[in-house]
This record gives structure tokens, C-alpha cells and sequence, in this order.
């Protein structure tokens, strides 16, 4: 399987030709005007046979942090230098190049020099041929380099045969498979291609004979290669080593051959979609093909990962964290998904969890993305646990949390994953509760909430560090009146409602639905923007307290999103509510419903998920 996108990052000194590179790739012209930077620019491509799409990256140098981000998760770095300055070529040796091995960058790298249609008239023969051995020994002594080439923006033929290479070499990549100061294979690639030989080996022989080569022909390009042929393969062979042809049949000694033949021929593309068809990722380490049964969860039922599984994560996390940061980036978050078939959509499922201010995935979000991929794509976040390495059996990936109807009987709950539904008047301040949640900054201005939202996050108890930790998930659904009179309102472990302190129709909101709700559910009743002054609500204190004692409420919790500094205080007593209901149920007013058939809070966040999440996202340039 090859990867459905392609990132090249661009990197270089200022005014090298960065951006006028990708502009001229984009526009099909050379643009005089440009940017400082661009932003990331993607493309819908069908230059290449796996129909990739491209992303292209610019950088700037001067933003070492934005740098080392856009590095991450790229499959190749074009390290550029202006052609005729022996001191921009000169910044490759002494910074870009020992910067990437300090970084621990390991992908492929292609040396660019630019401004190809300048005549630099007053660089001499002797100069020239200097930089021509500097760029020779860069490529002896940086294995990563595969190639050193020449492009001008000016000219967007030139630019375009140029990124039509660097997607080839990204697909195709010579380090993993062949070490060039030794002129030998990998070990991990000469191995796999053994494994290769003993699978098309059908009758187990230790030969490859004509039907055995035509099965691996089918299974990889399914025809015959007609223009290479049987016996073209086994001539080629035979020219090249003694022992590689037996009875006409193919050795294991003629199988590394062949298969270095063709590398040093240029057919990379044929290796490595071979290698990809078997099953194997670039490290070729051979992905599982996981075959996990159906996972059934009763509509009254929970499901949870169990901590051997959160460890497990958590371990991962910090393996996949090179720079020991505490964070990823979206761009390496990808790959981790990409032989599940790829994460639909990431940015979306990134609005839903807590990223530091340069969009990178924190600790607690890669958990919590976990946390709702389980609840609405149970079966496949599981095949994904197994082929990122999880070692125990699938049954002890997970635990089913029983009804919470015996939670509530017996009050007791062993649960740590919970569900908050969160409603109030326009204005309210429930999106920026939700957003609080995954520690986004407070946004002053009031922004419409037009569709469904879904956030989740790890709490802990600030008060106990040796407490685990709970999953907190908030919802905000856009129809809410919908919700709270209809079976959908059971599925939540607690409701919140927010009313605005500075309102009084805010708080009239509320209370005309509680007047009008028929189902008991456990409640925690907010005010919010407490910084605000409080307006005369037209109930005196004992008012209050006969309408907190009709519905049998708490007192409200104060909350100032706008001046809280400790929001994790506030979730934490969110969980303790939502662990405890049996102590905040609202009672209603009407009569309540007898008997209501609840659904199931994974079907119910899933759909939310699914339409949410899943929707394809408009390009930013249409």
C-alpha cells in the first residue's frame, strides 16, 4: 500500500528560491511578487501510477520552532542553494545538513540549486569545480542525499520535471534498500525479500520456476510483465552471477540479484511495489493483516479501553516523539494511521482535541483521539492498536462497562469515560466551555455555533496525582430543544446547563425547560461570566432557593472562562457529578416518562462523529 500523500519540505536561506519554486509550481508561471513564506499547498495529482496527491512546504529558517514542526512526518527535504554563491552552498555543509542529523531527520534528502538562468560570469572555472566537488562529497558522505540537481523558477517546465522526480524519490527511496558506500542491500530489506522468495516459492523448492514468477508477476502488477518476460529475467540473471539460474528456475542468490539489478537500473518503482503489495512499510517491518470479530456494545453499555491499553499509548507517544517535546504533528499523526487506510479528515477529528498553539498534538489528545475513534469506529481503532505493536490478546484491549442503571441502583461506578451534553441560551458560552476543555485561549468575540460540536480531553484530579485519569467528552448539539424531551437525553452521564449572569432571558431559558422536561437526568446548572455584574434576575434569595428546590438543583457553579486559571478544577467536579448521578438528578415538573428505550452513547456519538468528523472539508481555496 503506498501512501495516499506526499509532503516535501523546503528548506534553505532566505531569498534562496524557496517560495517562487512552489509558486511557480502552482501557477504554472513565475510570479516576480511573492511572499515571505507560503502556507502549505496541496495538490490532486496524476503524474505518478499510485496517484498520489502532493503537499508542498515552505519554511523559514528564522523560525527555528515552525521549522523543526514542518520537518516532522515529511517524506523528503529539498535543501536549497543559489547557484554561483559559493557561500549559500557553503550554508549546506556547515548548518542544513548537520542541522537535519541533529534533529534525527532520516528521510530522503535532494541538494537543489537554484536561479539556474543566471550566467555567473565573474564565478570562474576553478570555482565552479570546487562547488562541483563539494556537492560530489556531500553525497559520499550524507547517505541521505539522493540527488543534486539544478532548477530556475523562471522557467516552470524545468520546475515541474523537478517536484515530478522528488515524488519518485519520496515514493521510491534508494536508502531503505541499498547502502551506497557499501554497495550492499539493507539487512532489514535483504530480509524481507527472502520472506518474499519463500512465499512465491508455491511448490517449496527453494526456486523460483516460471509459475512461481508468474504468480508474484499477478499478485503485484496482476498481468505479466510482457516487455521483461520469463526469459528475458532469467538471461539477466545468468549475465550477472553464476550461481543465480537452476534448471531454468530462479535461486535465492538470482532473487538479490535480480532485485538488485533492477535498483541500480533505476527501477526502484518495481522494489518498492513489490515490497508494498507483501505488505511491508518502509521500514519493512510487515504490517498484520488483523482479522478482529465483530465488537457488539448493548444499547445500556459503555465501552472503554482498559490500562494496559492507555500505557500502551502513552509508551507510543514517547516512542513517536523524537524531539522529546510532548508533541506531535499532524503530519507525523497521519502516518500512524496510514495502513489503517489513513485518518479521514484529521483536521476535523483535530478540532476535537487539545493541541498546543502550533496545531501539535499533545499527550492527552493523542489519548483522547483514541478515546472517540473507540466509541464510534470500534473494530478498526482496534486493527489499528495491533499493527502500532499492542503484544496482548484483543479481549484485553478493552472493558464493557455495565448498565448504568445498576451503576445508579447499586451507587457505585467503576467507569472512566464520560459523556457531558451542554445547553443554554445563544450567547450562553457553550462553545467556549467546550473549547476550554481542550485548553484553547479565550475568544472575546461571539461566533454563532452552526453545527454540532464534540470535544474530549483527560482530566486529572489535581488533588491526587496517583488518581487515574478520565476521559471527559462534551457535546454541543445545535438542535438541542430536540434533545432534552427525547430518549437521546439518557445517553449523556450528565447534562450541563449554562445560563450567562449578565442575562436575564439566559437564565428564563433554562428554566422554561426545565418546566417543560419530562425525563429525570442528572443536571449541574452553571453560571457563567461571573466577572461580569450581576443583574437583578427578579428572584430574591429565597426565590432562588424554592426554584433550586423544586427541581431538586444544586447550587449553580460560578465559572469565569474568561478569568478561570484552573479550568482542570471546574472539569474535575464535571466528573465527580457525572461518577455520582444518583446525588444531582433534576426532578421534573411533568409527570416523568415510564419507560424510555435508550440508545445506544456509541451509536449516539457516533453518528455525531461520523457526520461531523467524516464530512469532507471544502478546500481552503475554493
Amino acid at each position: 500500500m503506498f501512501p495516499s500523500q506526499i509532503i516535501i519540505t523546503l528548506v534553505g536561506n532566505e531569498q534562496v528560491g524557496k517560495t517562487s519554486l512552489i509558486s511557480t509550481f502552482t501557477n504554472s508561471e513565475f510570479c516576480e511578487n511573492v511572499p515571505s513564506t507560503l502556507s502549505d499547498q496541496t495538490f490532486s495529482t496524476e503524474l505518478l501510477p499510485e496517484n498520489v496527491s502532493l503537499r508542498l512546504v515552505d519554511t523559514n529558517k528564522n523560525n527555528p520552532e515552525s521549522l523543526l514542526n514542518k520537518l516532522e512526518g515529511c517524506d523528503l527535504v529539498c535543501v536549497l542553494y543559489e547557484i554561483g554563491s559559493s557561500k549559500s552552498l557553503q550554508s549546506i555543509v556547515e548548518f542544513w545538513l548537520p542541522f537535519l542529523e541533529e534533529n534525527g531527520y532520516t528521510q530522503p534528502v535532494i541538494i537543489v540549486g537554484t536561479k539556474n538562468d543566471i550566467v555567473h560570469e565573474k564565478e570562474d572555472y576553478e570555482t565552479q569545480n570546487k562547488m562541483n566537488k563539494i556537492l560530489m562529497g556531500l553525497s559520499l558522505n550524507f547517505n541521505r542525499i539522493e540527488l543534486c540537481t539544478k532548477c530556475s523558477a523562471k522557467n516552470p517546465q524545468s520546475v515541474f520535471n523537478f517536484f515530478l522526480t522528488a515524488q519518485e524519490i519520496a515514493l521510491y527511496p534508494l536508502n531503505p534498500l541499498y547502502n551506497v558506500s557499501t554497495q550492499e542491500l539493507n539487512p532489514n530489506f535483504h530480509q524481507a525479500l527472502l520472506e518474499i522468495f519463500k512465499i512465491c516459492d508455491q511448490d517449496n523448492d527453494n526456486l523460483l520456476n516460471e509459475k512461481d514468477f508468474d504468480y508474484l508477476e499477478f499478485k503485484v502488477f496482476n498481468s505479466k510483465l510482457e516487455k521483461i518476460g520469463y526469459p528475458t529475467i532469467v538471461k539477466t540473471i545468468s549475465d550477472g552471477t553464476f550461481s543465480g539460474i537452476q534448471s531454468n528456475s530462479i535461486t535465492v542468490e538470482g532473487w538479490i540479484y535480480l532485485c538488485k539489478y533492477f535498483i541500480s537500473n533505476g527501477s526502484r518503482r518495481i522494489i518498492w511495489k513489490i515490497i508494498r503489495t507483501f505488505g511491508y512499510n518502509n521500514e519493512f517491518i510487515k504490517i498484520k493483516n488483523v482479522s478482529i470479530p465483530e465488537i457488539k456494545v448493548k444499547p445500556e453499555e459503555s465501552i472503554e479501553f482498559t490500562d494496559e491499553v492507555i500505557q500502551f499509548l502513552e509508551e507510543k507517544f514517547n516512542e513517536y516523539d523524537q524531539s522529546q517535546e510532548g508533541f506531535l504533528t499532524k503530519n507525523f499523526f497521519e502516518k500512524i494511521f496510514f495502513y489503517e487506510g489513513g485518518f479521514p479528515y484529521v483536521e476535523n477529528w483535530m478540532n476535537c482535541i487539545e493541541t498546543e498553539k502550533n496545531n501539535r498534538i499533545t499527550l492527552n489528545g493523542f489519548i483522547s483521539i483514541f478515546q472517540l475513534k473507540l466509541i464510534s469506529d470500534t473494530n478498526n481503532i482496534l486493527k489499528t492498536l495491533v499493527r502500532l505493536g499492542y503484544p496482548n490478546e484483543i479481549s484485553k484491549m478493552f472493558k464493557i462497562q455495565r448498565d448504568k442503571l445498576i451503576d445508579f441502583e447499586q451507587k457505585t461506578c467503576n467507569r472512566n469515560v464520560f459523556v457531558a451534553y451542554v445547553f443554554g441560551s445563544k450567547g450562553s458560552g457553550k462553545s467556549t466551555l467546550l473549547r476550554s476543555l481542550i485548553n484553547e485561549e479565550f475568544f472575546p468575540i461571539y461566533l454563532s455555533t452552526t453545527k454540532t460540536q464534540i470535544v474530549a480531553n483527560q482530566i486529572t484530579n489535581p488533588k491526587s496525582e496517583n488518581e487515574k485519569k478520565n476521559t471527559l467528552i462534551l457535546v454541543e448539539y445545535i438542535n438541542e430543544t430536540n434533545i432534552i424531551n427525547s430518549s437521546r437525553i439518557l445517553n449523556c452521564d450528565v447534562a450541563i446547563f449554562l445560563y450567562d449572569r449578565g442575562n436575564v432571558d439566559s437564565l428564563k431559558y433554562i428554566q422554561n425547560i426545565f418546566n417543560k422536561m419530562k425525563i429525570s437526568i442528572p443536571v449541574v446548572l452553571i453560571e457563567n461570566k461571573i466577572d461580569l455584574p450581576k443583574i437583578d434576575y427578579k428572584l430574591k434569595s429565597k426565590d432562588m432557593q424554592n426554584f433550586l428546590k423544586a427541581f431538586n438543583l444544586k447550587k449553580p457553579l460560578e465559572l469565569s472562562l474568561k478569568d478561570y486559571s484552573d479550568e482542570s478544577l471546574f472539569f474535575q467536579e464535571i466528573i465527580k457529578r457525572a461518577k455520582t448521578p444518583w446525588d444531582y438528578m433534576l426532578k421534573p415538573k411533568i409527570q416523568p416518562l415510564k419507560y424510555i428505550i435508550p440508545i445506544s452513547t456509541a451509536v449516539t456519538i457516533g453518528s455525531i462523529l461520523y457526520f461531523y468528523l467524516n464530512k469532507k472539508k471544502k478546500n481552503k481555496d475554493n
